[in-house]
């Protein structure tokens, strides 16, 4: 995690990234991410509405924050954003809704439909309800990390 309001020379240098959570991949499977990033998701909530208060030199100063980004490979983002992680599904790409046999050939998301917050949700929704439909739409679940941003919006994943 980094703050976002610093200089971008200052938010490159590794001394500036703060971990935010660190678990084993057993873990991650037994649990899931919703588990795992309640509490961190409990905290920005309560940094995104009520913020903090720090006080320096008998001043106090309000602050708020949230996420804007979340850095992940591939494979990473695919499970934090609830896409599929296996890249053999119909429909595996987190932007647009290419197929795995144009991805092949024609990789540029600007000649596909690209997803939507509003498309993602209902396909979470039709996906939960048939578990089937998950290769699909490439969506396995929706991502706790919805409760803070959509997941499809800005490339934020």
């Amino acid at each position: 995690m980094l703050l976002g309001n610093l200089p971008p020379k200052f938010r490159s240098q590794l001394h500036c990234i703060q971990l935010v959570a660190l678990c084993h991949s057993t873990t991650l499977k037994q649990n899931g991410f919703e588990k795992i990033l309640d509490p961190l998701i409990n905290d920005l909530q309560f940094l995104e509405t009520n913020g903090i208060t720090v006080s320096k030199h008998n001043i106090d100063h309000h602050f708020y924050g949230t996420v804007s980004v979340v850095i992940a490979d591939n494979l990473g983002a695919h499970g934090i954003g609830g896409y599929m992680e296996s890249f053999t599904t119909l429909g595996n790409c987190r932007f647009c809704f290419i197929d795995k046999h144009h991805m092949q050939t024609k990789y540029d998301c600007s000649n596909f439909n690209m997803r939507t917050p509003e498309m993602y949700n209902n396909q979470a929704r039709l996906v939960q309800a048939d578990p089937t439909l998950a290769s699909v739409y490439g969506i396995k679940r929706s991502s706790t990390l919805n409760k803070l941003f959509s997941c499809c919006r800005w490339n934020a994943i």
